[in-house]
């Protein structure tokens, strides 16, 4: 398995974004500067910094200081800017060798930041409305201490208004300015610097991913009130709609206003870097390269065949990647793990580079569960074959329903579930050869080593399909699936299921196949904030997040698919399952490739459960579409279901209905 943490080894081609920050680190005349690196949860942003940073604390030069701060250590921290102060201080302390004015001076800032500490004081009853201040809304002055200090100490515990008081006082702040307190601050510290020999301070603030509104304002306005010095270079990762969304929530007020989102993120962000997600040959690459150092090769061997899958890249401009003949020349006898991963790696790549959107933590996790089942298995002595794993977790990742689904019929099919061979022959009969493109790349290359790759076309004698034995919920699944590209893309991959005993893949899966709690943590912070809004109250918000969500990936479309269907079954409420079931219909208006997973939803519920707008909607939603044979199959058995004479009613009426038209 591998770590999820980030690191300084290189494996996504990032040499070009680490040559892009240090230029600015490195050009005196460009300070102080704020660069913010861009990117989606898991793009590599942390690794990026790490990369950085590695090169500044490896380099020969001594007199630029590179300091890391996460964010989101002090989420719960009374107050992220005295936070962030206090942690450059203290690695200014524990790392330079002080003279006597820097101890002073070092001294001198560490009872300001104590002192903001205490009373949120400075920190939230004074900076906000510096900020404020900066923003045109005006400051208000604090001119009578005493009251300050009681206001401050009615927000803080175990603390005396006239303790804070004195404090006041002790630091000069009786001359009650704002501005001037704060100017004090950013002098002092731009002193400590000169004194300490910094001649560049870089500071990377990571994970604001994780934290909630008020921190991400919070680290900004230390950063722009406080530590902005000449001699100082800031380098935060960051969503870019997280920080829109923060700025909203800080100044609400604001948000009928046309772009303060922006406005405020240009306005502290100076250089943009952005992490581009990665592409089929990267992301191939990058499986490859896991494998490789997972495998136990050499440091040597695994660094020269990294550098030619970076410098194949670049050299070709994404098209070639690591091949048997790269690895076979770098290492004399390859081991089957590195051979059966590289197969692995070329038929993944396609699906996960489009369906993850290129994300690599999302691909790490992928491989992960993949390594982490194959072990379980091992433990109880069971043998799994990993391509074969590997391609029903694909299902279970894209189309979460349908994998339910297989689940069930495999354990009353003696784990040989019919549909598959059926839908299998079919293939074969048409002579099929999987376009992997629709998947979201070309198809992928030959000449390897035996891999995990698409059917070829061949002229095979003509069989006859056998479905008069397949039962209603059979039928309707065979339907759907017929008409669910992906599924069909899926259904040709190698190696065929027809046949093979899934019994034991799908008992070390029972944990999604019960309720598939992963979900919520394997979505996106994009996809999760979408579903929070999807069950909110507000019909305008809900209305903007579903339009949103036409941006999201195929994994976040299914986890979101498969969250609302999960709520929907263990919810007891008839009218919260009605507005559930509406709200999956109208997402998968947005997303028709969940249009097949919605059909097996509905077979798969009680009859009793389903509202009669659900026949004029599954209409609607599949006209003229190859699902709506799926659809009128359904419709067909809720027509003479004897549970629900409304819905049975409807559904006839509206096979009538389609069939008058005809």
């Amino acid at each position: 398995m591998w770590s999820d943490n980030e690191t300084d080894i290189d494996l996504l081609d990032f040499t070009h974004l680490v040559a892009a920050v240090n230029s600015i680190i490195k050009n005196k005349a460009l300070h102080p500067a704020t660069i913010g690196v861009y990117g989606d949860w898991g793009s590599g942003k942390s690794s990026l910094m790490h990369m950085v940073r590695s090169s500044i604390e490896n380099g020969s030069d001594k007199n630029t200081m590179a300091i890391h701060f996460n964010g989101w250590l002090f989420e719960s921290y009374d107050d992220a800017k005295s936070a962030l102060m206090g942690t450059i201080l203290d690695e200014i302390a524990s790392k330079r060798t002080l003279g006597p004015r820097a101890k002073e001076l070092l001294a001198k800032l560490i009872h300001k930041v104590d002192w903001m500490r205490i009373g949120l004081g400075v920190g939230k009853y004074f900076a906000a409305n510096a900020v404020a201040g900066e923003l045109g809304v005006g400051i208000a002055a604090i001119s009578d201490i005493t009251e300050a200090a009681k206001a401050i100490a009615n927000q803080v515990k175990d603390i005396k208004a006239e303790d804070v008081e004195k404090l006041i006082k002790e630091d000069g702040s009786e001359r009650a300015n704002v501005r001037m307190a704060i100017r004090d601050f950013h002098d002092d510290f731009n002193d400590l610097l000169k004194e300490s020999n910094i001649k560049t301070l870089v500071v990377f603030i990571d994970d604001l991913d994780r934290c909630n509104p008020g921190t991400v304002i919070d680290i900004f306005e230390a950063i722009r009130l406080f530590l902005f010095v000449p001699d100082s270079v800031f380098v935060i990762a960051a969503d870019e709609d997280l920080i829109r969304y923060a700025v909203s929530t800080k100044f609400p007020g604001f948000q009928e206003r046309s772009g303060i989102g922006r406005d405020y993120l240009e306005k502290l962000i100076q250089y943009p870097i952005k992490v581009p997600p990665l592409g089929k040959s990267e992301t191939e690459n990058y499986i490859k390269l896991l494998f490789v150092d997972s495998s136990g090769v050499k440091k040597e061997q695994f660094e020269q065949l990294r550098s030619i899958a970076l410098e194949r890249a670049l050299s070709s401009f994404q098209n070639q990647c690591l091949d048997y003949e790269c690895i076979s020349q770098v290492i004399t006898e390859v081991p089957a793990d590195i051979i059966d991963g590289f197969s692995l790696a070329e038929s993944l790549a396609p699906i996960l580079a489009a369906g993850l959107s290129g994300n690599p933590r999302q691909t790490k996790r992928f491989l992960n569960m993949l390594r982490m089942r194959i072990e379980m298995a091992s433990a109880r002595k069971i043998t799994l074959n990993l391509r074969t794993l590997a391609k029903l977790m694909l299902l279970e990742y894209f189309q979460t329903e349908a994998f339910r689904k297989l689940a069930e019929l495999q354990v009353s099919q003696e784990g040989k579930p019919r549909i598959i061979n059926i839908l299998e022959q079919e293939r074969e009969l048409t002579g099929f050869k999987s376009d992997v493109s629709d998947l979201g790349e070309a198809e992928l290359s030959s000449g390897e080593p035996p891999k995990l790759k698409s059917k070829e076309n061949t002229q095979k004698p003509k069989k006859s399909l056998e479905t008069t034995s397949l039962d209603e919920d059979e039928t309707t699944l065979l339907q759907a699936w017929g008409a669910d590209k992906w599924i069909k893309n899926w259904l040709s991959l190698e190696p065929a299921l027809s046949g093979v005993d899934l019994r034991p893949y799908f008992y070390f899966s029972r944990d999604n196949v019960v309720i598939n709690v992963s979900t919520v943590r394997r979505m996106s912070p994009e996809a999760q904030k979408i579903l929070t809004e999807f069950l909110g109250e507000s019909e305008v918000v809900r209305r903007a997040a579903i339009d949103r969500s036409v941006a999201l990936n195929q994994v976040d479309v299914n986890s979101l698919f498969s969250s609302l269907a999960d709520r929907f079954r263990n919810n007891d409420d008839v009218r919260i399952k009605e507005s559930i079931l509406k709200l999956m219909f109208d997402f998968v208006e947005k997303r028709k490739e969940a249009i097949s997973q919605i059909i097996i939803f509905l077979k798969t519920i009680p009859e009793t459960m389903i509202p009669i707008v659900a026949v004029v909607r599954l209409g609607a939603l599949t006209t003229g579409r190859e699902e709506e044979k799926a659809a009128d199959t359904l419709l067909q058995v809720w027509s003479t279901n004897k549970l629900n004479s409304i819905l049975a009613k409807a559904a006839a009426d509206a096979i009538k209905r389609k069939s008058d038209k005809k």
